[in-house]
C-alpha cells in the first residue's frame, strides 16, 4: 500500500508464480508500473543456453493480461542507428504524447525488442506506442537469433518498429478516448 510506481529494470530472473501473482495484484489494484526490459540475447550460433533464456525474462506471462506482447526479437534500423551497431537504432519518431516524449529530440536505443498490442477481452485498456522505429524501409525486428542481421520476409517484422509504450487502464485519466 506504500508503493507510488513499481519498477521492474533489467530483470535477471524469471519470476515465481507468487511474485507474478503479487504484481498482478497491485496492477488490478490500481497500481502503477514501469518495466524497462532488458533486449533479447543474440549469439553466434544462434541458440541459447537455459540459463541465458531464464537471464533474460519478456515477462509476457504478465504483460499479456493487457493485452501486450514483447517480441523475441531485435528491432533493428540500418539506415538510422548509433556507432556501428545496426541493433542500437536512433529515432526521432514519437507519435504524440503531450506528457512523456513531447520535445524529446533523437534518442538511442541499446537492442531494443518490438512491441504488440491486442486489446484484451476481458478488459478495456488504451495503448499508446511511444518511440519507433524511423522508418519502414530500413528498420525491422530481426528474429534471427544469431549475430546475422537480414531481413526475412514471413519471420521478420517490417518497421516502424513499436519499441516503447504506454498503457492505461483506468478510464478516469483517459483524455478524448487516447492514452
Amino acid at each position: 500500500e506504500d508503493c507510488r510506481v513499481l519498477v521492474i529494470a533489467g530483470a535477471r530472473t524469471t519470476p515465481s508464480q507468487e511474485e507474478f501473482a503479487e504484481i498482478r495484484r497491485y496492477l488490478a489494484a490500481g497500481g502503477h508500473a514501469l518495466f524497462l526490459i532488458e533486449s533479447a540475447i543474440r549469439t553466434p550460433t544462434g541458440t541459447l543456453t537455459e540459463q541465458e533464456r531464464r537471464m533474460n525474462p519478456t515477462w509476457n506471462e504478465l504483460l499479456k493480461d493487457w493485452g501486450l506482447t514483447l517480441g523475441d526479437d531485435v528491432a533493428v534500423d540500418v539506415s538510422n542507428h548509433m556507432g556501428q551497431d545496426i541493433g542500437c537504432p536512433a529515432t526521432s519518431k514519437y507519435p504524440d504524447h503531450d506528457k512523456i516524449v513531447k520535445g524529446l529530440g533523437i534518442t538511442f536505443y541499446v537492442r531494443p525488442r518490438s512491441l504488440r498490442f491486442e486489446s484484451p477481452k476481458d478488459r478495456k485498456v488504451l495503448y499508446a506506442p511511444l518511440v519507433h522505429t524511423l522508418n519502414a524501409e530500413s528498420s525491422w525486428a530481426e528474429t534471427d537469433k544469431s549475430l546475422y542481421v537480414h531481413f526475412d520476409s514471413g519471420q521478420d517484422t517490417r518497421g516502424p518498429v513499436a519499441i516503447a509504450g504506454v498503457l492505461l487502464q483506468d478510464p478516469k485519466t483517459w483524455k478524448d478516448g487516447k492514452a
